[in-house]
């Protein structure tokens, strides 16, 4: 009776090793902490670069819409207007902060031909307006444009100040009318499509001062970490990673932005920006 009795307790204290320790428990918390830590960072970088891809997609499909564009016109580039009215410019619409503005949500701009004369060429597509990593709403909802266009690539000047088109007496900067005039820099470094910052976006026409080199007209984003995407007159895209504080991850502040009040540096960002916009003439 003895013996089958200590045999009994041997078989209950062996099942009862079978659960976790307190300890134990702690232990394999812990290591699943530390995994996640590592794991949750590089599933974040992922995501990012899943939607920079995204990006440099849309302004590609954007770049390719331009190019074809100008194929049925005679190598003439669609109009870019700093004020747009519906149906004379790349595409209509002013977004702003404004509230109410339904220029803001108006996916017409986008799809519609007699609005957006890009729109024959890119199946009406409207998400290929919009930046995958720009989050930014406005009291209506999400705004649907997160691309402007290089203020020197057919800008129609009865309408645009002077300023905006780079002349001075000593100096004249190339307004690019057709795909066969980015001669220089070139059609690989002539950039056509940007993502503007929320900021700072309004009408399609994305300003680059060539005269100041000390501040940003118009604000380039940084919806990918510290990388803001751009394609160019050959059809390409590529992006550029920020290292100008004015730029590289500038939040979002709902007020729109005061052009020239950022400042730049000018051996930096700025520069790249104004070597691949146009060159004199």
């Amino acid at each position: 009776m003895n013996s089958k009795s200590r045999m009994g307790t041997r078989k209950s204290g062996s099942a009862g090793r079978t659960a976790f320790t307190l300890i134990e428990l702690l232990v394999v918390i812990a290591i699943v902490a530390i995994l996640a830590s590592m794991i949750l960072p590089a599933l974040a970088r992922a995501k990012m670069k899943a939607l920079q891809t995204q990006c440099l997609g849309n302004e590609k499909q954007l770049a390719m819409a331009w190019i074809v564009y100008a194929d049925e016109h005679d190598e003439t580039v669609p109009p870019n207007k700093a004020t747009v009215a519906p149906g004379d410019s790349w595409v209509a619409g002013v977004e702003s902060w404004t509230p109410g503005n339904t220029d803001n949500i108006n996916t017409s701009f986008l799809a519609d031909p007699k609005y957006a004369l890009l729109s024959p060429y890119t199946s009406s597509s409207i998400g290929i307006y919009k930046c995958p990593g720009d989050r930014v709403e406005c009291d209506l909802g999400p705004r649907v444009r997160s691309y402007s266009m290089n203020n020197m690539v057919n800008s129609v000047i009865t309408n645009i100040p002077a300023a905006y088109l780079n002349k001075k007496p000593a100096l004249q900067y190339r307004v690019y009318q057709k795909v066969t005039d980015c001669l220089v820099p070139g059609p690989a470094n002539t950039w056509v499509f940007v993502e503007e910052h929320a900021d700072s976006i309004n009408d399609g026409f994305f300003w680059v001062n060539m005269f100041n080199t000390s501040a940003w007209e118009d604000l380039p984003a940084s919806y990918h970490g510290s990388a803001g995407c751009f394609s160019f007159a050959d059809g390409h895209a590529e992006s550029r990673k920020w290292t100008d504080s004015s730029i590289n991850g500038r939040p979002v502040t709902g007020q729109s932005y005061g052009q020239g009040s950022a400042s730049a540096n000018p051996t930096n960002d700025l520069f790249w920006v104004q070597s691949h916009t146009t060159a004199p003439q």
